[in-house]
């Protein structure tokens, strides 16, 4: 809690991002759009006529057909959005874990100044761990999806010869495609947070870091229980949020006033408890990984202190021996 104390103003800056993602939005997409379809002379009230929602998209559909560039020019400029975006979001992460780092070594709290220079340093190796991430991620979607097909392929198979069995086959499957799917994503989500811990309090090296954070996950079972811990912890947060926000939606007249300041309260409060994971889990990596990793680093400086406390009952001995 400490070190998130430290760095709360970060839960602004996740504001800021948020506000600054809306408003790309609409410079990127949405103001570039609406002059395309001016110039194109495309008549928007014809969609705003439409009585329901199928109607929209067959009447949408047939105007992109009719202007091929609008349709290019959608496509690019939400290319470039979704780009600016990560890109946005993964500079702000690299200062907000900088930022938490720092506070762990020396106590640094935090200012805007560190939080840049973090962001730049941690940029680019950042950006290319999350994609390795992203495809790790993606890998055990497509793994799952294989498996879960060939399960309703034996399971299709078994209702031919017994329809017990074919039932016996579906839960079972069920329950080991289930176990399977959460294992692999529970390693790969801690693959993830360690790894970032790793590249911030070690020199930045995305590849490297998959290798040192699997060696570190396979000695440290204390690692996966915190992790288990504050997963279930931000769920269980998450849903007393949810449950709120839909009792208050439905009270009568002042329902939807009360929900919407609680959202952003909701919010704020989301943030924070990112922070207070994000900074248990390094504080965590930072003494049973990265000092471990330091044995001589952490001698010399059990060495260098040592003498210092043995040499003060010496010296006062030494003291008292001598004559006045």
């Amino acid at each position: 809690m400490t070190v998130a104390n430290a760095n709360w103003p970060l839960v602004l800056v996740q504001f800021s991002f948020m506000f600054v993602s809306f408003i790309s939005l609409l410079i990127i997409v949405g103001i570039p759009l609406a002059i395309a379809f001016v110039i194109f002379g495309i008549d928007l009230t014809e969609i705003l006529r439409q009585n329901d929602l199928v109607s929209v998209f067959h009447v949408s559909a047939a105007m992109m057909k009719e202007s091929l560039p609008i349709v290019l020019f959608v496509v690019i400029a939400f290319l470039l959005y979704v780009a600016a975006i990560v890109a946005m979001w993964i500079f702000a992460l690299a200062g907000t874990i900088g930022s938490l780092a720092k506070t762990i070594i020396n106590g640094q709290r935090f200012s805007i100044s560190f939080f840049w220079a973090e962001s730049k340093r941690l940029f680019f190796p950042l950006f290319i761990f999350s994609n390795l991430s992203g495809i790790a991620f993606a890998l055990l979607a497509m793994i799952m999806g294989i498996l879960s097909e060939a399960a309703k392929r034996i399971i299709s198979v078994a209702q031919t010869q017994e329809a017990t069995f074919a039932v016996f086959l579906s839960i079972f499957f069920f329950l080991v495609l289930l176990s399977l799917g959460l294992f692999l994503f529970f390693i790969t989500l801690g693959l993830t947070f360690y790894g970032c811990a790793y590249l911030v309090f070690s020199r930045p090296r995305p590849f490297k870091a998959i290798r040192q954070i699997a060696q570190y996950l396979s000695r440290n079972a204390s690692a996966h229980m915190l992790l288990g811990i504050l997963i279930a912890l931000y769920l269980a947060a998450g849903s007393i949020s949810v449950t709120i926000t839909s009792l208050l939606a439905v009270i009568p007249n002042i329902g939807p006033a009360l929900a919407m300041p609680f959202q952003i309260i909701s919010q704020a409060a989301h943030g924070y408890v990112g922070l207070v994971i994000l900074a248990a889990i390094f504080l965590h990596y930072y003494r049973t990984g990265h000092l471990s990793s330091l044995p001589e680093s952490r001698s010399v400086q059990d060495t260098s202190q040592r003498p210092v406390d043995e040499q003060a009952p010496v010296q006062q001995k030494k003291a008292e021996n001598q004559p006045v």
